[in-house]
């Protein structure tokens, strides 16, 4: 299938992967902005025979693998770690560990990365398809300012640039705002990307903002699941709207209904 024609099913038809779409997974920390990017590569890679690549610039490339496996086999996270897996579970991971091997994801886990730095590894792709990078704030600047706000402004002028260029969707996670967590309502929204990142808005073409009740109330601490709210702010290319998941901690995924996790 062409680039355009690729929708990541969880959108409910929202997103579409258009070749020129700068999307931005905006959260606090813990959120699960990395599980939804890794989400939309994995889909991707699977209906779509390009190349996906991915820069992890805070978790190394095995860190990123782990969390793939465990996200196709639906296993514990913590439990591959420790090997502590069962064995209808160790079947599980190793099908995702096969059907992994057999995606065209390339990870690169180089700290600070810049968009020169990416477009010379993207080089060498025959069939590029989708850019993902984790996170926004973990990237250099190839122009240097006195102020860091104009930086990442600058970064996320050059991988719009990128998207057209390549005419490849570029996803990029980006941390918002600290003091969400002074506020009563902490619902995150646009207004809180621009004061962690400067005027950028203007160069993203879809803006997904995550949230979870659950994450500020230490009683859900040790639920398996927690209801989860995917909100696309901004949408140039489809529809907005606030929808509904599940989020398992235990194994970094959104899911529409809640799994059982034993065996």
């Amino acid at each position: 299938p062409l680039v355009d024609d690729i929708t990541i099913t969880m959108f409910d038809d929202h997103v579409k992967l258009d070749g020129s779409n700068l999307i931005c997974i905006a959260a606090r920390p813990g959120m699960g902005k990395t599980a939804l990017a890794l989400h939309m590569a994995l889909e991707y890679a699977e209906k779509c025979d390009r190349a996906v690549y991915i820069f992890s610039c805070e978790m190394s490339a095995a860190q990123i693998r782990s969390r793939m496996i465990c996200y196709l086999a639906g296993v514990d996270t913590y439990s591959i770690r420790e090997g502590t897996f069962t064995g209808k579970e160790a079947e599980r991971i190793a099908e995702a560990e096969e059907k992994l091997q057999q995606l065209n994801i390339v990870i690169d886990d180089k700290s600070a990365p810049t968009v020169k730095y990416i477009e010379e590894q993207i080089k060498s792709a025959d069939d590029l398809g989708m850019i993902v990078i984790d996170y926004l704030q973990l990237m250099e600047s190839s122009k240097k300012s006195e102020k860091r706000l104009q930086e990442i402004e600058e970064i996320s002028r050059e991988l719009k640039l990128l998207s057209q260029k390549k005419k490849v969707p570029v996803i990029v996670a980006s941390q918002l705002w600290r003091r969400i967590e002074w506020r009563k309502d902490k619902h995150p929204n646009l207004d809180d990307l621009e004061k962690t990142c400067g005027f950028i808005e203007n160069n993203l073409d879809t803006v997904i903002l995550l949230y979870r009740e659950g994450y500020y109330d230490a009683s859900c601490a040790t639920d398996d699941w927690q209801e989860a709210e995917i909100n696309i702010a901004k949408n140039r290319y489809g529809s907005q709207g606030i929808l509904k998941y599940q989020w398992c901690g235990r194994c970094t995924k959104f899911s529409k209904m809640k799994m059982n996790l034993k065996g």
